[in-house]
């Protein structure tokens, strides 16, 4: 306890310009830590405040105005809120409950973090998912504290009270990218609460695993129901092993029918989802090939010039960027640093194989460009 005073302390007794970069520079990142905790929460929020405030007069938080005429010329941010779920599907690759390297914050500080990146960057997209992060403390104040100053959307499983968001996020800030997981949600409850989001004017999208211990025979009736509704809703083909039978391969014929009929019913919400789905179908190799792009497009990628990282991050629970999703991507700071900064130039690529289609890579915007709307 000690020690947070004197951390907090120091935090506080900031008085120059050149005194903040000396501190900013060397803060560690214990202190956000720290700061999350419940003796540290009230400090933090002030001295936190206080940093950010302390940067902008310094001239640490001037706009990068240049950033709006890259492509795809706004800044677009992944932010796993969390690591852990409620539900615990079976074709999830995120099944973990740990939550240890959690960093939590009040809604206040998360706020204050993001107007941060907005006085840097302007308004950019951010893509919020886990984990399921409806689990996380305080999670409609989270987002409402965001969504006022940038484009919110969020990725969940809809088992929460939609009252609850719905009473503090204007619904033209916040798109919602529902999963409904029959394995835990009732059909007709998770309608239910799609329709109240879809009502109050949220945009919101629906998608399912065609998972082969659902009833795929089902797709049908929650396509039909979702239409009637005017919910846009995506059937996602499982990838993987199921019963010592790997998937999508192994479906059935009247099975792969069902995947065609979805995807060609599709009703997108808008370009972005549109081009996010299998394309056509109009075969069974086209539904094969369509999942299997991620596999088929690897090819050698080193030392390629590469956006991510200038244009796009990825946050991780405990608050570590990244500058793109892969096992092997460049660590770039911490999303509490209020001297963070994206990279200003294309960096070269530090995988061997990339298999992002939605990769940024300089010089092939046409590839590209049409997945960041």
């Amino acid at each position: 306890m000690r020690t947070v005073r004197a951390i907090l302390r120091r935090a506080a007794t900031v008085r120059s310009a050149a005194d903040l970069k000396r501190r900013v520079s060397s803060l560690p990142v214990l202190l956000f830590k720290i700061a999350a905790s419940r003796h540290g929460r009230k400090a933090w929020s002030r001295n936190t405040a206080r940093l950010v405030e302390a940067a902008r007069k310094a001239g640490e938080l001037k706009p990068e105005p240049g950033k709006k005429k890259i492509p795809p010329y706004r800044i677009f941010w992944s932010w796993d809120l969390n690591s852990s779920c409620n539900y615990g599907c079976p074709y999830c690759f995120y099944s973990s409950k740990d939550d240890s390297a959690t960093l939590f914050l009040s809604p206040r500080d998360w706020g204050i973090i993001w107007r941060n990146i907005y006085k840097k960057y302007g308004r950019c997209r951010i893509s919020v998912a886990g984990g399921e992060p409806s689990v996380y403390p305080e999670f409609p104040g989270v987002i409402s504290a965001i969504a006022g100053a940038h484009s919110v959307e969020v990725s969940t499983n809809l088992s929460f009270d939609p009252e609850k968001l719905a009473g503090k996020v204007d619904p033209g800030m916040l798109t919602l990218n529902a999963g409904f997981h029959p394995l835990y949600a009732g059909f007709g409850d998770f309608l239910e609460k799609a329709g109240k989001f879809s009502a109050a004017g949220f945009r919101l999208t629906v998608s399912h695993v065609a998972y082969p211990a659902h009833n795929l025979e089902k797709i049908k009736e929650y396509m039909k129901e979702f239409n009637r509704a005017g919910i846009p809703f995506i059937v996602q083909p499982f990838r993987g092993v199921f019963r010592g039978r790997r998937y999508p391969d192994s479906y059935s014929e009247d099975e792969r029918e069902i995947l065609r009929e979805a995807a060609e019913t599709e009703q997108p919400l808008d370009e972005r989802v549109k081009v996010s789905r299998p394309p056509g179908a109009a075969s069974s190799e086209d539904v094969n090939r369509a999942l299997r792009r991620h596999n088929l497009l690897k090819r050698k990628n080193l030392h390629k010039k590469c956006r991510m990282g200038q244009m796009y991050a990825k946050v991780y629970p405990d608050g570590s960027i990244y500058r793109c999703c892969a096992p092997d991507a460049r660590k770039m700071g911490h999303i509490a640093d209020p001297g963070f900064r994206l990279y200003g130039t294309p960096q070269s690529c530090e995988s061997l194989e990339c298999c992002c289609y939605k990769r940024m890579r300089a010089g092939e915007e046409s590839e590209w460009m049409r997945f960041w709307k």
